[in-house]
C-alpha cells in the first residue's frame, strides 16, 4: 500500500513535466509543418518568386505590343499601305490586281 502510494506521487509528479514537454513537441511541429510554419514559408516563397517571374515576361509582352502599336498613330500609318496589307491578309486581293494611287 505504501508502495501504491509512493508509485502514484511518483507519477503525479511526472504528469505535469510530460505534460509540458508533450505541448513543446505540439508547437515545435507546427513550426515546421503547420499552416504558418516553415515549410508554408517556402512555398510561398516559391510561388510568389514565380508570380514575380510571371509578371516580368508580361511586362516585357507588354512593352512588345506598346512598341508594336506606337506605328498605329494616325501621323505615323499610311492608309493605302494599311489597305493594301488588310485586303492582302484577308485575301480580297487578287494575284493581277494593280494598285493606283492618285492624290
Amino acid at each position: 500500500m505504501v508502495n501504491l502510494r509512493k508509485f502514484s506521487g511518483f507519477l503525479v509528479s511526472l504528469a505535469l513535466p510530460v505534460a509540458l514537454l508533450a505541448v513543446l513537441w505540439f508547437f515545435s511541429l507546427q513550426i515546421f509543418t503547420g499552416n504558418y510554419g516553415h515549410i508554408a514559408l517556402e512555398k510561398t516563397q516559391r510561388d510568389s518568386a514565380a508570380q514575380e517571374r510571371e509578371i516580368a515576361g508580361l511586362r516585357e509582352r507588354e512593352d512588345a505590343l506598346r512598341k508594336r502599336n506606337a506605328g498605329l498613330r494616325a501621323e505615323a500609318l499610311d492608309l493605302d499601305l494599311l489597305d493594301e496589307r488588310a485586303r492582302d491578309v484577308l485575301g480580297m486581293i487578287g494575284r493581277e490586281e494593280v494598285f493606283l494611287i492618285t492624290d
